[in-house]
């Protein structure tokens, strides 16, 4: 089970059994936290924050063979109002190592917008789109010898927003918090 800021992600889309946790970028998590149960496996996935008016940055480019590359950038600013705004992008993507003519790719969106009108209350939402593409590979290329894979294109949704209240900050005696998530997968 993946639970995203406590709200559980559904498998939908390629991801119609399980939620692959690959297909998640770590460039907007703070943390991501693994329980080992005798019957189950919980990831807890904790969206970024940015605590000081300092606004953030950050950008990073890689690449490698196959034309493989990744893009990751993200953006953060919080107001004296306790107004805050996370933005971030990641994209994927490259071409098969004997395959000719294929191409895979994912693009992730996210942003997130805060409120923190005082020291224990908070309002937040957020939402991530993942856009996913790649082509079909035949049976018999390259390493793929049996059943071949077929292409994906489409993009999943998750929106999240929740409402906490606490009777002091930092996690400190008593907190309430409320919220709800929706998922969606379009094709």
């Amino acid at each position: 089970m993946v639970l995203w800021d406590g709200v559980p992600l559904l498998p939908l889309g390629p991801d119609s059994v399980y939620v692959d946790a690959a297909r998640i970028p770590l460039s907007y998590l703070r943390r991501v936290d693994v329980e080992v149960l005798p019957a189950t496996l919980r990831v807890y996935l904790v969206s970024e924050r940015n605590e000081s008016l300092q606004p953030r940055s950050l950008v990073r480019v890689l690449s490698g063979a196959y034309h493989a590359a990744s893009y990751a950038g993200i953006f953060q600013k919080r107001w004296p109002s306790g107004l805050g705004l996370d933005l971030a992008g990641n994209f994927v993507g490259g071409n098969g190592s004997n395959v000719n003519n294929y191409h895979i790719g994912a693009f992730d969106m996210w942003a997130k917008l805060t409120w923190l009108p005082t020291a224990g209350t908070s309002v937040s939402y957020q939402i991530r789109r993942q856009q996913y593409d790649h082509t079909a590979v035949p049976p018999g290329t390259g390493a793929v010898t049996v059943a071949g894979i077929p292409a994906v294109h489409g993009a999943r949704t998750d929106a999240i927003f929740a409402m906490s209240v606490a009777q002091r900050p930092f996690a400190m005696g008593w907190r309430a918090t409320a919220g709800f998530g929706a998922s969606s997968w379009s094709n």
